[in-house]
């Protein structure tokens, strides 16, 4: 599995003109039918996708947790 807030952290430190900006962004929650699978964050060019049962290899990660 992905660490997470070690990635988030990450992208709190890029040199980009509007980092600010995404930390604050608000997150959203993400549904398919009806079930929460993670969250989603965006601001400008960037989005953050974090996936509930997931690791390098999302497909095969999905159905190995199914």
């Amino acid at each position: 599995m992905i660490n997470v807030p070690s990635l988030e952290a990450m992208l709190d430190k890029l040199e980009w003109n509007w980092v600010g900006d995404f930390r604050n962004a608000p997150r959203f929650p993400w549904y398919e039918d009806g079930v929460y699978v993670g969250m989603e964050k965006t601001w400008g060019n960037l989005t953050f996708v974090s996936m509930n049962n997931a690791g390098h290899f999302v497909q095969k990660d999905q159905i190995l947790y199914s």
